[in-house]
């Protein structure tokens, strides 16, 4: 046998009230709620000029790179290294100071330009032009052809997913680290200078809150070589 419990209808209509009154809390609390911003200010001259002068000397080791970076210094005490596209590339003031010599921002810099460069080359693969395929193939003697354009089409859509070896090695590194390497030490400084601010580079990437106000960090776009 079932057992019922009927609440008088004053004790539910005062749990309702209850709920209603609490969940308004809740909204209103949220609505309220103080939202707190990190303190950013205008960054100094003398650390915005350091880090142009050092991206415009690796810039010009890499012309051919095919990226057109400007550098942006941020006035924030915590390190911070992000991009959100191919042409700004944003460092806090923070990291700055922790780069005990112009070579350890360089490898800063270089870092998360390998980054941008190996996004827009993955890019630009993603958008290659699809194979053109046989138009017609010779007709034999007895007039007949062997010529199958569903089978053409079939092998240009795997050309271009699977390019032929001879031709991948033509291909520019789309590694982000292999790019960051070639440009430090095309720019005139030391590739094992990465050893010396992975640290460096670790601790910035694991603050994100400038980053998250624009946007957020570029993201690696989905290709396999």
């Amino acid at each position: 046998m079932r057992a019922f419990c009927f609440l008088p209808f004053g004790v539910l209509l005062a749990l309702v009230g209850c709920a209603d009154v609490l969940g308004e809390r809740t909204v209103n609390g949220m609505i309220n709620k103080e939202i707190k911003t990190p303190e950013v200010s205008d960054a100094s001259v003398e650390s915005a000029a350091r880090v142009d002068k050092i991206g415009r000397q690796l810039l010009a080791g890499s012309p051919f790179l095919g990226v057109e970076v400007a550098f942006q210094t941020i006035g924030h005490k915590e390190p911070e290294l992000f991009h959100h596209d191919a042409h700004g590339l944003f460092i806090s003031e923070g990291l700055i100071d922790r780069c005990k010599s112009n070579d350890q921002l360089a490898a800063v810099l270089a870092s998360e330009i390998g980054h941008m460069v190996a996004e827009t080359r993955r890019t630009e693969r993603m958008n290659l032009p699809e194979p053109m395929p046989s138009v017609a193939h010779g007709t034999k003697l007895d007039g007949t052809t062997d010529f199958d354009p569903s089978r053409d089409m079939e092998l240009a859509h795997f050309e271009k997913s699977a390019r032929r070896p001879a031709e991948k090695k033509l291909w520019a590194s789309t590694d982000p680290k292999t790019v960051a390497r070639s440009i430090l030490k095309d720019a005139g400084f030391d590739p094992k200078l990465f050893n010396e601010v992975a640290p460096l580079l670790r601790e910035a990437g694991k603050n994100q809150t400038i980053a998250k106000q624009f946007g957020g960090r570029g993201d690696s776009p989905r290709w396999s070589n």
